[in-house]
C-alpha cells in the first residue's frame, strides 16, 4: 500500500520530468510547448504578482515578462525541480522590484482566504476590518508578507512555498511565525481573533 508521501514524491518527480521535456521543446522552438506553459502558469504568476502590486495591469505585465523569459531563454532547472516554483519566484521578485521603484509597499485590500468560512469572509468584507488588516499587512517585511501570501492566501504547502522563496522549510516556517506575530502585534480586540484563526489553520496542500 502506498503512503501519501510516496504518492506526493512520485507526482513531484513526474512534474519535474514534464517540465524538463517542455523546456527542451521550447529550446527547439516548439511554440505549442510554450503555449501550454502560458495556459498553465500565467494565472498563478498573475495572482502572486497582483497580491503584491494590487494592480491588475501591472501584475499582467509581470506575468507576461516571466513567461517571455522562458521563451527567450528557458531556465536550466535541477532534475525534478518545479517549474511552477521557478515561475512564481521570478514573478514575486519582479513584482517586488516594480513596487520598490514606484512607491512604498502597500496592499489595497485583504484578498479572500483560501477555503475561508462564511463568518470570516463576512468580517473581512467590513470596511473597518479591511482597513485595519491592510495597515497591519503594509507593515510586514516583504519576505514575511510573501510567505503569508503563498501559504495562506494561495494555499501552497510549506515545501512548495519554501522553494518559491528559495529558503528551507524551517526558514519558511520562521517567516510565517514572525509574520503572524507582527500582524497580531498591530491588531486588537476582534481582529486578534481573526489572526488566532490564521495561526491555528493548517496550510493546505491544494493545487492552483
Amino acid at each position: 500500500m502506498k503512503q501519501p508521501g510516496q504518492t506526493q514524491n512520485r507526482n513531484e518527480t513526474e512534474d519535474g520530468e514534464c517540465a524538463a521535456r517542455l523546456l527542451q521543446q521550447i529550446r527547439s522552438g516548439d511554440a505549442r510547448a510554450f503555449e501550454y506553459i502560458v495556459e498553465k502558469y500565467f494565472q498563478p504568476a498573475w495572482r502572486v504578482a497582483v497580491r503584491i502590486l494590487r494592480n491588475d495591469a501591472e501584475a499582467e505585465d509581470v506575468a507576461q515578462e516571466v513567461l517571455l523569459k522562458i521563451w527567450k531563454n528557458p531556465p536550466e532547472l535541477k532534475p525534478g525541480a518545479s517549474l511552477k516554483a521557478w515561475i512564481l519566484r521570478v514573478a514575486s521578485n519582479g513584482a517586488i522590484d516594480q513596487l520598490r521603484k514606484k512607491r512604498p509597499t502597500t496592499m489595497a485590500e485583504l484578498p479572500e482566504r483560501v477555503d475561508a468560512s462564511a463568518s470570516v469572509v463576512d468580517v473581512l468584507q467590513a470596511d473597518e476590518a479591511a482597513s485595519q488588516v491592510q495597515t497591519a499587512l503594509d507593515g510586514l517585511p516583504e519576505r514575511q508578507r510573501l510567505a503569508l501570501i503563498l501559504t495562506y492566501y494561495e494555499g501552497m504547502a510549506n515545501k512548495e512555498a519554501a522553494e518559491v522563496l528559495d529558503v528551507s522549510v524551517d526558514a519558511l516556517e520562521s517567516l510565517l511565525s514572525r509574520a503572524r506575530r507582527g500582524l497580531k502585534a498591530t491588531m486588537n480586540d476582534v481582529w486578534q481573533e481573526l489572526l488566532d484563526d490564521l495561526a491555528k489553520r493548517p496550510v493546505a496542500d491544494g493545487q492552483w
